[in-house]
C-alpha cells in the first residue's frame, strides 16, 4: 500500500467516522464497516469493506485528521529526501540528507505510535519505520534521553 492509498483509506475513514458519530453506530466488525460504507461515497466503499480497512478501523487509537497529517508530512519528508539524494553534489551531502531523512521520518512515525497506543496503524507505515531503521534510532534517543547529563551509560 503506498503512502497514497494509505491516505485515501483516511479519507474514507474519516468518512465513516463522522457518520459513526452522528448516526451513534459502532463499526466494530468488518460487518458493522460494510453495513456504513453502504452509506458512503462508492470510491471508498471498496476500501473500507477490505479486511485492511476493517483492520484500520480496529487499529486507529490516534485522531483520523492528525494521523493524515502526519503521514503527508512523512510523504513530503520523503519527497524532498528523494529530491536531496538525486540532486547532490557530492557524498558528504548524500549522508547528511540520510540522517535528515531517517530523524525527520522516525520523528513523525514515533508520534502516530505514542498517539495510538504504541503501534503504528498500517503495515506500510511498519515498512517505512522499519526502512529508516527507527526502532534503532528510538533505542538510542532513549538512552540518551534516560541518563544523566544525556550521556548515555557506555560513554561515560
Amino acid at each position: 500500500m503506498t503512502p497514497a492509498d494509505i491516505l485515501e483509506l483516511l479519507r474514507a475513514a474519516m468518512s465513516l467516522g463522522a457518520m459513526l458519530l452522528n448516526l451513534g453506530y459502532r463499526a466494530d466488525t468488518q460487518q458493522g464497516a460494510q453495513a456504513m460504507a453502504a452509506k458512503i461515497e462508492p470510491a471508498h466503499r471498496e476500501m473500507l469493506t477490505s479486511e485492511t480497512g476493517a483492520r484500520l478501523l480496529e487499529a486507529l487509537i490516534i485522531d483520523e485528521v492528525l494521523l493524515r497529517d502526519l503521514v503527508q508530512q512523512v510523504e513530503e519528508v520523503q519527497a524532498h529526501y528523494r529530491y536531496v539524494l538525486l540532486n547532490a553534489r557530492d557524498a558528504n551531502e548524500r549522508r547528511q540528507a540520510d540522517k535528515w531523512a531517517e530523524r525527520e521520518i522516525c520523528d513523525h512515525l514515533s508520534r502516530i505510535r505514542a498517539r495510538n497506543g504504541g503501534v503504528l496503524p498500517l503495515a506500510a507505515l511498519q515498512s517505512v519505520w522499519e526502512s529508516y531503521g527507527c526502532a534503532a534510532a528510538e533505542a538510542s534517543r532513549r538512552a540518551w534521553a534516560g541518563s544523566p547529563l544525556g550521556i548515555p551509560e557506555g560513554k561515560r
